[in-house]
């Protein structure tokens, strides 16, 4: 399962849903990814931290998401 966490990326939800499966009640991950590019973007976080962030988001998302 592959997401896109960029600022023109569509919603988890929706890339969720182009893959079959939906986040269901987990919308607060949509809220940390924006979180996060947002304190990347405004230099609060480094490159390195961002992208670790992002791969620990990732692993909760793949264990949450279930098939539609």
């Amino acid at each position: 399962m592959e997401f896109c966490f960029g600022a023109l990326s569509d919603s988890l939800e929706i890339q969720a849903n182009s893959q079959g499966y939906t986040l269901g009640e987990h919308k607060e991950f949509q809220e940390i990814a924006d979180s996060l590019l947002l304190c990347y973007e405004n230099k609060i976080i480094t490159d390195k931290e961002y992208n670790k962030a992002l791969e620990r988001l990732h692993k909760k998302i793949i264990k949450k998401v279930k098939k539609i």
